[in-house]
């Protein structure tokens, strides 16, 4: 399965690269209306990744739930496997972290138990399985956290088998721009 998973992840890695800039912003407004109208008023605290250029962008769904006095999270990758849910104030106070993902640059109150998880994909399946980056990072987090979990993905990267293992963590939504599974 492991064998699989990657197999899965260098394709899925190849289809995003091919998404084209028009595709990708009509996308990641839908994704975003869709995310606001169902769920920012379902939780008082949230737990988002910081978006990189081939994932849906989340900078507009954390610029509306800090602008609405929502508490906002973002992940800091500490070590093997390990991740923290750092309170985020500001956006360009961010910078660089482990694998090149964007994190708070502060150290700011910590948190694990937000209401609800926004949490990224390689790809995920219409069943609601998700593959990730491989780290297991959200797995561990969102055992502990015990939120409502949402899995932002791109309508492209829905792929109909996706190998899960026996720790892998479903989400309790998967949301595209044309549909929330």
């Amino acid at each position: 399965t492991v064998l699989e998973k990657e197999k899965l992840r260098r394709k899925c890695d190849i289809m995003a690269r091919q998404i084209d800039n028009e595709y990708k912003k009509d996308a990641d407004r839908l994704i975003y209306e869709k995310f606001i109208k169902e769920f920012s008023d379902r939780g008082e605290s949230f737990f988002v990744y910081l978006s990189t250029e081939k994932e849906p962008d989340t900078k507009r769904i954390i610029e509306f739930l800090l602008k609405n006095g929502k508490k906002v999270y973002a992940p800091v990758c500490m070590g093997k496997g390990i991740m923290k849910a750092v309170r985020l104030t500001d956006l360009d106070k961010c910078i660089t972290g482990k694998f090149g993902i964007p994190m708070p640059s502060e150290q700011n109150e910590e948190t694990e138990k937000p209401d609800i998880a926004v949490i990224p994909c390689v790809c995920a399946g219409r069943d609601r399985r998700r593959l990730g980056h491989g780290g297991g990072y959200y797995d561990r987090f969102l055992k502990k956290a015990e939120c409502i979990s949402i899995c932002l993905c791109f309508e492209k990267l829905i792929v109909d088998d996706i190998p899960v293992e026996q720790h892998d963590l479903s989400p309790d939504y998967v949301l595209t721009e044309k549909l929330i599974y």
